[in-house]
């Protein structure tokens, strides 16, 4: 790839320079593309290299534009290659994933659980809490006047006791 300046501008007809320097550089690109094909998210790989990720979700916006269009630019280019480096970068983890399944049941139940969700995952569990007959629960004035930061403690006792298993209860016979 050919060194080029950080801040390349636009040139019209006549030779004079027009609008402001642009931050879509072959550097900046390739940079971003690394950390992509490591498997950052996009918005890290856009600060790695340097742009905000408002400025880089623009240029895949301005790309898919372009190859709707049917035209091919160093747009769509840039955006063909974030495409190929994401799935680089998936094939490259699920593999490791693989390899450390082999010894390592717990990232072999890791991935069958969000590879294959409908099969392996344990079904979410749900609670649904009502008042009487399904109604609404009803508040205690006395708890309404309460400051939040009591109830919230009230809440938090409740969900340990939740959270624990029933004891048995012992019956006198």
């Amino acid at each position: 790839m050919a060194k080029t300046k950080p801040q390349e501008r636009r040139v019209a007809k006549d030779g004079t320079f027009r609008g402001r320097p642009t931050h879509f550089t072959p550097e900046r690109r390739e940079k971003i593309l690394t950390a992509l094909r490591i498997g950052n998210y996009r918005v890290v790989a856009a600060r790695f290299g340097g742009v905000a990720d408002a400025t880089f979700y623009s240029w895949l916006e301005r790309a898919r534009e372009e190859r709707g269009r049917g035209e091919v630019t160093d747009y769509t280019v840039f955006l063909d290659a974030v495409e190929v480096a994401e799935a680089q970068a998936e094939a490259t983890l699920v593999a490791n994933l693989m390899r450390q399944a082999r010894d390592n049941p717990t990232a072999a139940m890791g991935m069958l659980r969000t590879r294959f969700r409908d099969r392996w995952s344990e079904a979410p569990q749900r609670m649904e809490i009502t008042g009487k007959d399904g109604g609404p629960v009803a508040i205690s004035p006395v708890l309404a006047q309460l400051p939040e930061e009591v109830l919230d403690q009230h809440i938090r006792e409740l969900e340990a006791e939740l959270a624990e298993p029933p004891r048995p209860r012992l019956v006198n016979g």
